[in-house]
């Protein structure tokens, strides 16, 4: 064939070749290869985001839902599966609602919750695995402890209430699937007892426990130490663990037991003074893990201080008594010494010489304002018994020939009240001789002193030269105040003036502002004597009383008695009037005592001196016992704080204390990427306390 010669000179067109059709077809693959990754990558990590989110959002809802019910929800009637665990798979709790509109749930006549319904959240093994809520509606509030451990236990192993108490009324519905882990744990507590300074920490509450009737075993262990603390000790002031909150000195719970290491508390004295009874229980601990146990008891009434808001006093007092190993505080007589003084009702401190002689032959009046006067209030004490001192001036003797002692008319107090008038003797005579500038004392008189009432003591002066010298203290009190009533020597007064019961009648009677001769008045205690305890608050509708325990010191002679009585007011309006209840006989191992199953409790003692009236008996500290209620209480108390002072924790019966409920919700699912499939997982832990706990 021929070609163009011009041809030859043109370009030649074609295809391309098989090496270039491979090289682009693998280039494009390569390309769409990776874009096509890129894609399924976006696409499975967009898919693994958009179900992580779906799991948080999930996890919180099934966490908040949970928590709501908790919160409404009363610790001390919560019940956890498997009960012998540390952490439980299923927890069982009341709830109440709103049914009469008023905006709270509903409350009985007693002040407590009515509890309409049983919520049990539970665990429930399959394929797959689920977290279920079991409620049965209506609530048989009959069940007792038991019952209701049994009723969550056969929900958790069937699955649902068939085959249990409330049978015939539950509904069974799933929060969730895919249940990866979901438990509760009580939630504890512990106390840094570290301070830089010697202190204390009042009311705390370390947590709660259900508690039955009777002792339970109060474990203190030490677990640590703050950083800046030198030693591991621990101090407790004060205790309380029952439900009507009674706080009982924890040195008065002694003695205790050691668990681990040899050294046991004791009661160890604070001197700062601010520490209840003056006294705490120490344990001298030098490393962790060392630990005591105390018995208390459930709920009961101590009383060892006699310093509660509302106590009543007649002729008693409270006295930290340093002469009892150990020291003290203790309810006694008040009285056994000087009650009155000339300083005390005149506020002249001193007093100073009357003129010369200026009282010889003279009847004199002193009056002794005791609290019917309302310039009164100077007879600081009752007695039995009574002895008045008398003292003569610094420039000659001073001779009493006649004394007389008698209750005073407050209306006018220059008379006595008639059948009053009683004779003062000295060492068994009529009359005293003072030398200047000393005093004497009368023999014991029983003329009962009342401080609530006012005296005059009469005495008639001898009539021989520089025998009339008295001491004098002046009137500063309030100007105007009448001292004594004198009938002057020239009216020649005689025994017969100084004991006469009138004398407001006399037109040759003058006042004077000064209180001449008379010194003190000294009285033994009183003839009896009242306390009568605050009112308390057992918190408990209806209680069963059972024993009262007491302790007291007696002297030969002395007794004390107690009663008790109980009223549903707070102010024992309703409760029976002393006069009515029996006294119980002297404590030794606890006395039955039936005051009435009321609320509300109190009891007096009443205390009688020895003969002569210079002994009391001591009311060192009582105890009152009754059944308590099985319910959650608060436990805590005031602990010593310092700096050598470690951090413990408590467990009571073995158990730890609970503060609250840890929740932990763990779910999943899963997502395919690049053809395998990945568990995707959220968790949720939440800690609530059930605000509803006590009611």
């Amino acid at each position: 064939m021929n070609t163009c010669p011009a041809c030859k000179s043109l370009p030649q067109s074609g295809g391309f070749t098989l090496v270039e059709m491979i090289i682009a077809t693998t280039i494009m693959v390569v390309a769409i290869s990776l874009a096509m990754t890129g894609y399924l990558y976006i696409w499975s990590e967009s898919s693994r985001s958009n179900l992580q989110d779906e799991l948080d959002v999930e996890v919180q809802l099934s966490a908040e839902k949970i928590k709501r019910d908790l919160r409404l929800s009363a610790l001390e009637k919560i019940y956890y599966f498997p009960a012998t665990a540390s952490r439980y798979t299923a927890i069982s709790m009341p709830l109440a609602r709103d049914d009469d509109g008023d905006g709270a749930v509903d409350i009985d006549g007693s002040g407590k919750i009515i509890w309409d319904k049983t919520v049990i959240y539970h665990v429930w093994s399959g394929n797959p695995n689920q977290l279920r809520k079991t409620t049965i509606d209506p609530r048989d509030n009959t069940l007792v402890a038991t019952q209701l451990q049994a009723q969550l236990t056969s929900v958790a192993t069937v699955g649902n209430a068939s085959a249990t108490y409330g049978s015939s009324n539950y509904s069974t519905e799933v929060v969730f699937e895919n249940l990866f882990d979901w438990y509760v744990e009580p939630q504890g507590a512990s106390f840094d007892g570290y301070s830089a300074v010697t202190e204390r920490e009042i009311g705390v509450v370390l947590g709660s426990a259900v508690l039955s009737n009777g002792n339970h075993t109060l474990q203190f262990v030490v677990t640590n130490k703050n950083p800046s603390s030198s030693s591991y000790k621990l101090g407790i002031d004060t205790l309380f663990m029952s439900p009507s909150v009674s706080e009982r000195e924890a040195e008065a719970q002694l003695p205790a037991t050691a668990v681990v290491g040899a050294t046991i508390p004791t009661n160890v004295y604070v001197s700062s003074g601010s520490w209840s009874g003056n006294y705490h229980l120490s344990f001298p601990s030098t490393a962790i893990g060392r630990s005591f146990t105390l018995t208390m008891r459930n709920d009961c009434w101590e009383e060892t201080n006699f310093r509660a808001t509302g106590e009543l006093h007649r002729d008693t007092t409270v006295l930290f008594d340093t002469s009892l190993t150990p020291n003290d505080f203790v309810v006694l007589l008040d009285g056994n010494t000087t009650n009155w003084s000339a300083s005390l009702q005149t506020a002249d401190s001193t007093g100073g010489q009357t003129n010369l002689d200026n009282y010889n032959a003279c009847a004199v009046r002193v009056l002794l304002r005791g609290n019917d006067l309302t310039e009164g209030n100077w007879i600081l004490t009752s007695g039995g018994r009574c002895q008045v001192n008398f003292r003569a001036g610094s420039l000659g003797s001073l001779i009493i020939d006649d004394a007389f002692i008698a209750e005073a008319d407050s209306t006018n107090t220059q008379d006595a009240i008639a059948g009053t008038m009683t004779r003062l003797r000295f060492s068994g005579g009529e009359s005293l001789t003072l030398g200047a500038g000393t005093h004497g004392w009368s023999d014991m008189t029983t003329f009962p002193i009342n401080k609530d009432k006012s005296y005059l003591v009469s005495f008639l002066v001898n009539n021989v030269a520089l025998k009339g010298n008295a001491w004098r203290w002046e009137e500063t009190n309030t100007t105007g105040y009448v001292g004594a009533y004198v009938i002057p020597a020239t009216n020649a007064p005689a025994e017969a003036d100084a004991m006469a019961y009138t004398w407001s009648t006399r037109t040759d009677v003058y006042t004077t502002n000064v209180i001449p001769a008379v010194q003190y008045l000294f009285t033994t205690y009183p003839t009896n004597g009242v306390y009568v305890s605050t009112i308390f608050d057992t918190h408990n509708s209806a209680p069963v009383y059972s024993n009262m325990f007491w302790n007291s010191v007696l002297p030969s002679g002395a007794s004390l008695s107690l009663k008790v009585r109980s009223g549903n007011s707070n102010d024992m309006s309703d409760a029976s009037n002393w006069t009515n209840i029996s006294a119980l006989a002297s404590s030794g191992t606890g006395i039955l005592i039936t005051p009435g199953a009321k609320r509300y409790l109190q009891y007096q003692s009443t205390l009688l001196p020895t003969a002569a009236g210079t002994g009391t008996p001591k009311l060192r500290d009582t105890r009152i016992l009754w059944r308590g209620d099985t319910m959650a209480v608060d436990i805590g108390g005031t602990f010593s704080m310092g700096p050598d002072y470690g951090i413990f924790s408590l467990l009571v019966d073995g158990q730890p204390l609970k503060k609250g409920v840890v929740v932990n919700v763990e779910i999943f699912d899963y997502a395919r990427a690049h053809g395998a499939t990945n568990r995707i997982t959220s968790m949720a832990t939440t800690e609530v306390t059930p605000r509803n706990s006590g009611r």
